[in-house]
């Protein structure tokens, strides 16, 4: 395990959700945070060699969490990183359902029909969903068996 540290790639427009990963990340001598601050940025950042956890808004500059799903399972070892949705509080629509789901209107569809997000994302692969409320000790839940196992998988 010498020289492992394992990534945390953050795709957030909300510094607060950061900064609880970045102190779950304390538990994990090793594990740090890889911050994207545009497309750019989040796309090399999922090249990363030793990627673990992808925690991303619904929508981060000109991508959004499906392509950032495609491009994670895409990788040979993508079925081992874990994919995680943020809902930034002013984001989360108050009308939501009680598991937090977000809804919108997906742009260029044209049948003004709402869409659940959150559902879409769980049935395309997102590992689970960070509400705006969720403490540092429940962030290091989500996201400590993929840091295992970025680990595991080096020794």
């Amino acid at each position: 395990m010498q020289g492992m540290r394992a990534a945390i790639l953050c795709g957030l427009r909300d510094a607060a959700v950061e900064r609880r990963l970045e102190a779950a990340c304390a538990h994990f001598g090793g594990a740090r945070i890889v911050t994207a601050h545009d497309t750019a940025s989040l796309l090399r950042g999922l090249g990363h060699p030793e990627l673990a956890v992808v925690v991303a808004d619904l929508k981060f500059g000109e991508t959004d969490i499906f392509e950032i799903l495609r491009l994670v399972r895409a990788r040979p070892d993508g079925g081992a990183i874990g994919v995680l949705l943020a809902l930034p509080a002013m984001e989360t629509d108050p009308a939501a359902t009680p598991t937090g789901s977000r809804r919108g209107r997906l742009g260029g569809i044209g049948s003004g029909q709402s869409i659940d997000y959150v559902a879409m994302a769980r049935t395309q692969g997102v590992a689970g969903i960070i509400p705006p409320s969720l403490d540092t000790d429940d962030l290091l839940a989500l996201i400590a068996p993929y840091i295992r196992e970025r680990y595991r998988q080096v020794r």
